[in-house]
């Protein structure tokens, strides 16, 4: 293996989809984004959703189990721990390149300790847009009146996602993630398995 361009900016993968031939690529959830009229895209959606066939390896500082089960379901292939990100990113390429699964050491610990045992499926797109808007500062009224649902099915929807989260207060969800955390992982539904979709 060997690296074949570095990016800077999401402005700049164009070129290098144009000019070099890639199998793998490598990020972090604060990578560049492009702006659109006030709106950020993330490199890790720009990768996810215009280069489906390339693998994709995240250097992710978030240790929630729900949440790197989102990402792997979205088609992140291998996710490092900030801990693990030198001493297995070849075995993470190797498993990118390969487009199977890799969960590093550390990040598959905190997976299997005990306090992970419960629901540690991954979030549903309604749940991921309800936890952005509440992480944006929306109440539950707002936030049904933005996704037309009912203040009912929105308050499920964030109970559901706080508990995969394990966080079980709104202080607690602040101090975890950030809005752009849930912006990363707010891909299209063609994009979601049926499991993860809204009902």
């Amino acid at each position: 293996m060997h690296l074949v361009a570095a990016v800077r900016t999401s402005k700049e993968l164009p070129t290098v989809v144009s000019t070099h031939d890639f199998h793998v690529v490598i990020t972090d959830q604060e990578a560049a984004c492009e702006t659109v009229e006030g709106s950020f895209r993330p490199l890790l959606k720009i990768i996810l959703e215009d280069h489906p066939a390339v693998g994709v390896v995240l250097h992710s500082c978030i240790r929630n189990p729900a949440y790197v089960s989102t990402l792997a379901q979205l088609g992140v292939h291998a996710i490092l721990d900030k801990e693990d990100i030198i001493e297995f990113l070849p075995v993470a390429i190797l498993a990118a390149y390969a487009k199977a699964n890799y969960i590093s050491p550390k990040l598959a610990s905190f997976a299997s300790a005990p306090a992970s045992a419960a629901d540690v499926r991954p979030l549903s797109r309604c749940e991921i847009n309800v936890l952005k808007s509440v992480l944006a500062g929306l109440s539950v009224k707002e936030i049904s009146l933005t996704l037309y649902r009912s203040k009912q099915t929105v308050s499920t929807h964030k109970k559901n996602a706080m508990r995969k989260l394990q966080v079980s207060s709104d202080a607690e969800l602040f101090r975890a993630f950030s809005e752009r955390d849930f912006a990363i992982v707010e891909l299209g539904s063609s994009y979601m398995s049926n499991s993860v979709k809204c009902n």
